[in-house]
């Protein structure tokens, strides 16, 4: 799936591009068990992921580069 929307946004960047904006997309993939904690504030129900996992995925996502192509 991460491919695929890959792929769809670099055929998106060629009209963002026209459009004078420089969008692209950063993925992050980590595969492990993770718990999920409902948050309820002021009557608002959220959910939250706090592990290694998620953590790892996301600091990938920080680091993908960006091909300017």
């Amino acid at each position: 799936m991460a491919m695929a929307m890959r792929g769809r946004v670099d055929e998106m960047r060629i009209g963002w591009r026209k459009n004078g904006r420089d969008l692209s997309l950063g993925i992050g993939i980590a595969e492990a068990f993770a718990s999920i904690s409902a948050i309820v504030l002021k009557g608002r129900l959220d959910c939250g992921v706090v592990d290694t996992a998620s953590n790892l995925a996301a600091r990938l996502c920080g680091e993908a580069k960006v091909d300017k192509s």
